[in-house]
């Protein structure tokens, strides 16, 4: 039986069902944190049906007659404007490339080419006349962005032991850092979820390139630990909170050798 929030109680059309899932929507709350004209431009309908159909999925949830979601098959079959990544491999996983006011999570470990693959998009989107905006967080490329780094340089054995005596007066010397708890760090998410959600809304598309964390994995499965968890396994470093459901993609990248992944 389905579940009071699953889109087969709408009762759409199999044409219209079908874009739903294929645009990563899952349930009858996706669809009620998108906007009009993003139904719009995912199902290929007219601005009146998009608005029905979010009529729709309020309280009641009935279908009724009232949605006229009877556009021809070849419409319903024609997709959204897409850019290439200039990557085969990854426009062939998304599709055919990316999607304006979508949003493309790029993970990966260290040396798996993440800030390659975004840079290239960004170059394909100049070329195709859009304006781009690069933000940038602890990356040695952008010296402006090294503020918070402190360095200290050691050339000899004794200037090393002076560096690790001191070591108490230099952490004194700066203020102490505040530790993030659990729901801090929910509320940020959330925070840039909603962020995210409202530049879709205005065509934007966003590709983010994130590191990878190490997860602990008991044999059943379940999440462990260090001390229990039989494998570990890689996983983004933010997980999923942080990205809209129904606007997202996700890829991780993973080196099979110098020249392949």
């Amino acid at each position: 039986m389905p579940s009071k929030n699953s889109l087969l109680l709408l009762g759409l059309p199999k044409q219209i069902l079908a874009r739903l899932m294929q645009y990563g929507y899952e349930d009858i709350s996706d669809i009620l944190a998108t906007s009009p004209e993003t139904l719009v431009k995912d199902l290929s309908i007219t601005l009146e049906e998009a608005q029905s159909l979010i009529e729709r999925c309020g309280p009641n949830q009935a279908p009724t007659a009232s949605l006229p979601l009877t556009q021809k098959a070849s419409d319903m079959l024609k997709m959204p404007t897409r850019i290439s990544t200039s990557f085969t491999a990854l426009d062939n996983v998304l599709g055919g490339g990316l999607v304006k006011g979508h949003i493309l999570e790029i993970s990966g470990p260290p040396g798996s080419i993440k800030e390659k693959v975004g840079l290239q998009i960004c170059s394909t989107f100049l070329n195709s006349g859009n304006d781009v905006l690069i933000l940038v967080l602890l990356d040695n490329t952008f010296k402006d962005s090294m503020d918070g780094v402190h360095i200290k340089s050691t050339l000899t054995l004794q200037e090393f032991m002076l560096v690790l005596h001191q070591l108490s007066a230099i952490l004194d010397h700066y203020p102490k850092s505040s530790t993030c708890t659990a729901s801090q760090k929910s509320a940020m998410l959330d925070k840039v979820k909603q962020t995210l959600l409202k530049a879709t809304t205005r065509n934007l598309t966003v590709v983010v390139t994130s590191n990878l964390s190490t997860k602990m994995l008991n044999k059943d499965g379940s999440p462990g630990s260090f001390d229990t968890g039989g494998r570990a396994v890689l996983v983004p470093a933010l997980g999923s909170a942080y990205l809209p459901t129904g606007k997202t993609q996700r890829v991780v990248i993973y080196p099979d050798g110098p020249k392949s992944g």
